[in-house]
């Protein structure tokens, strides 16, 4: 190895057993009713780019100032923001995990970073909403990238990498801490990717889950409660839900087409289904986090 070679910023990991979802990004002159607003950034990692104007995130017990040319970076709860008239923005949302779930770095605290020492992040994200200017439709990445040819889908997936490499080391600079997970058995991992790959519009079995890890229904089974606390049904429907969340939190989709594109055959199934996971109807959950 070359005496030049510097591991200090961070430990040697396996990325194959990190999963990212973009949901989407767009850059956008700020909409009036979103100036003063309640955002929940507990599901996903929320982050805007202040391309002009300014914008004041007010926490329970702190408040933050970004300004034209600062990338903000939300903590893991909630908080109101307040952007100043005719703010522009170049705003992401995405998901960047461990195979169990675990985010890759913990966002304890909101971060302000400032353009001139990291243009990587802009030039990155700019690229990536280029790629999916096209598609601008699609109410959310994570439930309609299947509207998307898959030629663009690869394009948009090398775009959405490249960022990823920006804010990685961007985070790492900032001395963000990586939340390193339990070392899977491969058949475990080779399931949970599996899970995490499903279309949500085709039917899940347990069996054929079990056929693709070449285990028994039953070793599947005991391997994934014995690392993750979980039947393999249960991480299927740990997924589902918190994709129905993202829908009904994140985006205008109607309830029914939620339904529909996480694969309930009727409305009232969705409905019945949802409120046996939240003790809440869908349209009383999205009107709450509204």
């Amino acid at each position: 190895m070359p005496a030049s070679t510097n591991f200090s910023l961070e430990r040697t990991i396996d990325h194959s057993r990190c999963r990212a979802k973009l949901i989407w990004a767009n850059e956008r002159v700020v909409e009036a009713f979103f100036r003063d607003h309640r955002t929940r950034a507990r599901l996903h990692t929320v982050c805007w780019f202040l391309d002009r104007g300014t914008v004041r995130v007010d926490e329970a017990d702190q408040s933050y100032v970004a300004k034209r040319g600062d990338w903000l970076f939300l903590a893991a709860n909630e908080s109101t923001q307040h952007f100043s008239p005719q703010a522009r923005i170049i705003s992401l949302r995405f998901d960047l995990c461990w195979l169990d779930g675990t985010e890759l770095f913990r966002r304890q605290r909101t971060r302000i970073l400032r353009h001139k020492d990291y243009p990587e992040l802009e030039h990155s994200a700019r690229e990536l909403i280029r790629r999916l200017d096209p598609w601008r439709a699609t109410h959310s990445l994570l439930v309609g990238r299947n509207q998307i040819p898959i030629s663009e889908n690869f394009a948009i997936d090398a775009a959405f990498n490249q960022w990823l490499s920006s804010y990685t080391f961007s985070m790492i600079r900032e001395g963000a801490q990586i939340l390193y997970t339990e070392q899977y058995d491969d058949r475990v991992l080779t399931a949970l990717r599996a899970i995490e790959d499903h279309p949500m519009s085709e039917s899940f079995s347990v069996s054929q889950l079990a056929a693709h890890c070449a285990l028994s229904v039953n070793q599947l089974g005991r391997l994934l409660k014995n690392e993750t606390g979980m039947s393999p049904f249960d991480c299927f429907e740990r997924r589902r839900l918190n994709l129905a969340r993202h829908a009904l939190e994140d985006t205008e989709m109607p309830i029914k087409e939620i339904g529909y594109n996480l694969g309930f055959k009727s409305p009232s199934h969705f409905s019945n289904w949802f409120i046996r996971h939240e003790r809440k109807s869908p349209r009383s959950y999205r009107n709450r986090t509204s």
